[in-house]
């Protein structure tokens, strides 16, 4: 009788069961414990369901990360609600928002180039589109803009997940033989500041000039 309850009880989740439940929990998982534990069977056992249940909406795990990339992309709500910002603060205020979403979720970086954008996404893409090309940008420099500023931002998020693993790593073993890396160890001292330092502001700087001395040299 006990699992002929338990098959009940798990038939009227499954029923029940929704994609912003299924999304919810996967993205918990990938948050909590890191991309590569999110599976199938894991995700039916958060959400006490059998996997076929899990598979109803979603074919594959492809299907399944497109799906909870989107969703972050949502929850990260990066575009600015004042429409009167300069062109560039809207790109500043874009680029941070995305570089705190991401560097909070590291999971999802190695993944970005290699999921297709969904409604959300899109938006974003469509809304700083529209706002370069307000500002005065051809077609094809705001959308050259817009993907200077992506890899501005993913490079970004890499280079601080980085710069974390190699200071840490460099400081133990150069504390050892500080002889063998003589230049890097002259130089852990800039080093160690610029992990204190926000990547995205760095990068930011330099892309924004850059696309300031673009527009008055083409227009």
């Amino acid at each position: 009788m006990k699992s002929q309850s338990a098959s009940n009880t798990s038939q009227v989740r499954s029923k029940n069961l929704s994609q912003n439940q299924i999304l919810s929990a996967a993205l918990g998982i990938a948050h909590d414990h890191g991309m590569q534990a999110l599976t199938f069977r894991r995700l039916a056992q958060e959400l006490q369901v059998s996997p076929m249940a899990v598979y109803r909406y979603y074919e594959n795990k492809h299907a399944l990360l497109t799906a909870m990339l989107d969703r972050f992309i949502a929850d990260s709500d990066v575009l600015p609600d004042d429409p009167s910002l300069s062109w560039q603060d809207w790109l500043r205020s874009v680029a941070e928002s995305m570089y705190l979403a991401l560097i909070e979720n590291p999971s999802w970086i190695p993944y970005i180039g290699q999921l297709p954008l969904k409604d959300n996404g899109l938006e974003v893409l469509d809304a700083c589109l529209a706002k370069l090309r307000y500002s005065g940008f051809s077609q094809e420099q705001s959308t050259q803009a817009f993907f200077a500023l992506l890899q501005t931002l993913f490079g970004a998020a890499i280079a601080e997940q980085q710069l974390k693993t190699s200071v840490n790593f460099l400081t133990k073993t150069l504390s050892h033989s500080p002889d063998q890396y003589p230049n890097i160890s002259a130089n852990l001292e800039e080093l160690t500041a610029i992990l204190k330092t926000s990547q995205i502001d760095i990068g930011l700087k330099i892309l924004i000039s850059g696309l300031e001395q673009h527009i008055k040299t083409h227009n």
